[in-house]
């Protein structure tokens, strides 16, 4: 993983982050990177599964393509 470093943060900026960062239990430094996330996931129009397939489509094995069963397991009631 990369490392950036950002200088001349404007203060109303800092303090919410803090905020936020408080609000979702998480360190600034997480909030940031979890701001910085969301808004390349929107950019490229892909969520974070979508990144992880494009990353590892040229591995071996072909787990990534089954999908899962999504029979209700017996005696499961959901009415």
């Amino acid at each position: 993983m990369g490392t950036m470093t950002i200088r001349n943060i404007p203060d109303g900026v800092q303090e919410i982050i803090r905020f936020r960062a408080a609000k979702n239990h998480r360190s600034a430094e997480a909030e940031v990177r979890a701001i910085l996330a969301t808004v390349a996931a929107a950019e490229t129009g892909q969520g974070f599964g979508d990144h992880l397939r494009s990353r590892w489509s040229n591995a071996f094995g072909d787990e990534l393509d089954n999908l899962r069963d999504k029979t209700p397991a017996e005696g499961a009631d959901f009415s």
